[in-house]
């Protein structure tokens, strides 16, 4: 087992996540820090939303790209469903691996698992595989999620879209962990969202934090958004799964 005994690791996953990187870092004896820059939580409820989940037999297909939009869509089933009795002829559709377990914690087995990271990628194989035209189809997404799937499938099938959770920024964050990051006392900081590393983006601008920051990237829209803003990663997980991603990091520490 290797030793990261010395090593400041700050990770910035949202609130509401759970923290599959921490017990592996501790477990190498890292210096381990959690400061979470943004906090998921359900979206606003709307009468479109109530009436959405009261006649969800209408529905051929749902589909999930994340695994928070399985837990807030459900969220919503079971307190706005009536008879909480989910229509047997609705297809499940999930973005990789992570997504799909959380439908399993649900009791379902999705139809159709991407092994893709992005909705391109979610939207050519699901095309790919299945027969869409005509279809109905529920898209359970965040408020700050791209239209790519309805885009792409504009022409195809039905889409209807609800917004099932949003991303809120914490403004109450470690100034502790912020001086740490001035006084570059620290070797790398995990990012596992664009929404988080925009705002830290902002903590950046009023702490004085100078554009010299070492960081980690898990997925490539996070790493797409650091790009955008002129920020280049260290590393970018090769695969959207925290303990390959903590693994990588500890290769990554151990060189340097």
């Amino acid at each position: 087992m290797s030793n990261l005994s010395g090593r400041t690791i700050i990770s910035t996953k949202p609130l509401s996540d759970e923290d599959y990187m921490k017990d592996y870092f501790i477990s190498r004896s890292a210096n381990y820090l959690w400061m979470p820059l943004i906090e998921i939580l359900p979206s606003r409820e709307s009468e479109n939303i109530k009436y959405i989940f009261q006649n969800l037999e209408n529905f051929d297909w749902v589909l999930f790209t994340s695994k928070n939009g399985v837990e807030y869509f459900f969220r919503y089933f079971h307190s706005l469903q009536h008879n909480n009795k989910f229509p047997e002829k609705i297809k499940l559709a999930a973005i990789g691996d992570r997504t799909a377990l959380e439908l399993q914690k649900f009791g379902f087995t999705p139809d159709f698992i991407s092994n893709g990271t992005t909705s391109k990628e979610f939207l050519r194989n699901i095309i790919i595989k299945y027969d869409l035209n005509g279809k109905k189809i529920l898209l359970a997404l965040g408020e700050l999620a791209k239209n790519t799937l309805e885009a792409g499938l504009q022409g195809i099938a039905e889409v209807t879209r609800i917004n099932v959770y949003r991303t809120v920024p914490i403004e109450n964050y470690s100034k502790e962990i912020i001086h740490k990051i001035k006084s570059d006392n620290y070797d790398i900081i995990i990012f596992t969202s664009p929404s988080g590393f925009e705002h830290f983006l902002d903590i950046a601008k009023i702490e004085g934090i100078g554009r010299e920051i070492k960081f980690a990237c898990i997925g490539t829209t996070t790493c797409e958004s650091a790009l955008n803003q002129g920020y280049k990663p260290l590393l970018v997980s090769s695969k959207p799964d925290g303990l390959i991603f903590a693994q990588e990091i500890e290769e990554l520490l151990l060189k340097n």
